[in-house]
């Protein structure tokens, strides 16, 4: 697809920081194809576990918004390392390491600069895009699956309908309908009301909202690449492509009380998806955390059943 195309990177580095008696841990780096004003940012850094032994299935971890380098995500990475899959955690645009000078981890990738955050979110996709090409190359590795947390979960539905080289997904507090969840999330509030503050009133949402059911059902007909694209951030939305990802294995994991990813908006997904299976649990984005072993052993369950 036109937004997502990039140039094949060539050039890896591979390092192995330390080895156990099963497995080797390290880190996997490469010149991002997206390039920014942040020096910082256009390096992408992948930490990995993965397993001693000829042939294994790899698992793609993409983290929530804001999370730093000890966060649930890389605790799910230690969860699932345990069963012999090789495990590969990204550290998204303006995440981390990739933080620029004089700004806070995450800081950048969601702002009022609009273009500028559907940029990062393009590029997060293709840095995946990308890594997947050198997961794809490798002869030991004969399965790939993937697994998003919040905003990693919502750039791994949009890589789905992309990428058929994905055998399965785990899309963790993700939904789709951008837009609609923009107008109607705790977290986005700020930026509503710094559009109020700008002019744009209740009106203009709906008009945007009209706009986007007319798009998804015009690339159904012509496909995306055939529709004019009125607004740029339909092109980085999960529900523009579940379409094309509806007849893979897919597990939604989300709760009923979500006030950051609102629960109407995971229904649109998943019907969207085929009504896949799902984990639904009475709890919000945060307490979900209470929910983690129960979220770890369903996650790992579903991906032995699938990629081994």
């Amino acid at each position: 697809m036109e937004f997502f195309k990039y140039e094949k990177v060539k050039s890896f580095g591979y390092k192995i920081i330390e080895e156990t008696s099963k497995t080797k841990i390290g880190e996997i780096s490469f010149p991002s194809p997206v390039i920014t004003i942040y020096p910082e940012n256009n390096f992408v850094y992948i930490d990995f576990i993965e397993p001693k032994k000829e042939n294994f299935s790899a698992i793609v971890l993409l983290h929530s918004f804001l999370e730093r380098e000890k966060g649930i995500t890389k605790l799910l990475s230690n969860y699932l390392s345990k069963g012999d899959f090789g495990v590969y955690l990204i550290c998204l645009p303006y995440h981390r390491k990739r933080t620029p000078k004089n700004y806070k981890n995450g800081q950048l990738f969601l702002t009022t600069n609009f273009e500028r955050s559907i940029n990062a979110y393009r590029q997060a996709v293709i840095d995946t895009l990308v890594f997947i090409d050198w997961l794809n190359e490798r002869k030991d590795v004969k399965n790939i699956g993937i697994v998003g947390i919040s905003l990693g979960a919502f750039i791994l539905n949009t890589i789905m309908g992309i990428d058929r080289r994905i055998k399965c997904g785990v899309s963790i507090l993700g939904a789709g309908n951008i837009h609609y969840i923009f107008v109607r999330s705790i977290l986005t509030l700020p930026l509503v009301f710094y559009g109020f503050t700008h002019g744009i009133r209740i009106k203009d949402y709906k008009r945007v909202s009209k706009d986007y059911i007319k798009y998804l059902k015009d690339i159904k007909e012509k496909g995306i690449d055939n529709v004019d694209c009125k607004w740029k951030w339909f092109l980085i939305d999960p529900l523009t492509y579940a379409h094309l990802n509806n007849p893979r294995k897919v597990l939604m994991i989300n709760g009923y009380f979500d006030l950051i990813v609102p629960f109407s908006a995971v229904i649109q997904l998943w019907k969207a998806l085929g009504k896949p299976e799902k984990l639904f649990l009475p709890c919000s984005h945060i307490s979900s955390r209470f929910f983690l072993n129960l979220i770890f052993r369903k996650t790992y369950k579903f991906l032995k059943k699938n990629l081994l």
